[in-house]
């Protein structure tokens, strides 16, 4: 639960199963589905809520996706336009902290219409004083026009504080944006690790073998041949594995060309899968030496072999 009590309680848990959405742009709740012939039964205002009643369906004749809802202000229930034919939507599913940055910028708005209002009001009421000189309406007029300035000042605080507002929404937007990068991140590098994982286990099998059998070719190419019958078989036994090393080898070059195919390692610009495309290259690279270093030892056991044959 939210306060942290381990139980949810019935309003809570009613709370989780309602489907709330928010007004993204001024629009008509009506007393029927379809648009055409429903009379309209009031505007809902920028960041009301409404909770959905039944599913959105579209609008048999204009085609526009509907929804039944319930206005949270006044329990009106009505139809709402969810979106325009032309992409405009008019509800939105209910984020808080949306709903609490659009009532903030409607304040300020509706704070600005009526600081224009109220200057307008004083230029227009000066204007109609401007011949007075003296007695009640002349001092009339200087309290007029000491509202002036007044005015102007809180409309340019209101204009300073609209852009805080505007600068504090994009540094919010970026710390989201850089929050959402650091935890793709993580899911990216948990994957990335994963795929190391499942080729080093490939790699690590091929190692072993070709590092055995280059370690029993080196020795039997050393060899100084007392028992000739016995290093040939010997000879003739290194060089199956090696030629056997193949096997693993292309098993490991397999996986490592599959994982390099994956769209999230084979597009990655930055980050930990462009990190595994490299680290796959060099694996790859690496196995190539490993190979070539396996077809080198068969060709010297084979020299080796004529040498000891004659």
């Amino acid at each position: 639960d939210i306060m942290g009590g381990g139980e949810v309680g019935e309003e809570q848990f009613l709370d989780l199963l309602r489907t709330r959405l928010m007004v993204n742009t001024v629009v008509a709740m009506t007393d029927t589905m379809a648009v055409k012939g429903g009379k309209t039964l009031r505007k809902l205002d920028l960041a009301e809520m409404v909770e959905q009643i039944e599913e959105p369906t579209k609008d048999p004749d204009l085609g526009l996706l509907r929804v039944k809802a319930k206005a949270e202000k006044d329990g009106k229930e009505g139809y709402i336009t969810v979106c325009g034919n032309q992409g405009t939507a008019y509800l939105v599913t209910y984020d808080a902290e949306s709903a609490l940055e659009r009532k903030v910028e409607q304040a300020l708005q509706d704070l600005m219409g009526a600081g224009g209002k109220a200057q307008k009001y004083v230029e227009t009421k000066v204007d109609e004083l401007k011949n007075v000189h003296k007695g009640p309406l002349s001092e009339t007029k200087a309290l007029l026009l000491a509202l002036g300035p007044r005015i102007r000042e809180a409309q340019q605080a209101r204009k300073q504080l609209k852009a805080k507002l505007v600068e504090a929404k994009g540094r919010h937007k970026e710390e989201v944006e850089k929050d959402k990068k650091v935890r793709q991140e993580a899911i990216d590098r948990q994957a990335a690790d994963k795929i190391m994982e499942e080729v080093d286990k490939v790699v690590k099998v091929a190692e072993e073998h070709a590092e055995r059998a280059i370690e029993l070719a080196q020795k039997l190419a050393k060899s100084d041949g007392s028992d000739v019958d016995d290093l040939l078989k010997s000879m003739e036994a290194a060089e199956k594995d090696l030629a056997a090393v193949t096997e693993p080898t292309a098993t490991a070059v397999a996986v490592v060309k599959q994982q390099m195919q994956l769209d999230s390692v084979k597009n990655a610009a930055e980050g930990p899968f462009r990190e595994t495309r490299t680290a796959l290259v060099k694996v790859k690279v690496k196995l190539g030496t490993m190979e070539s270093r396996c077809k080198k030892q068969i060709s010297l056991l084979a020299g080796a072999r004529k040498q000891v044959t004659h």
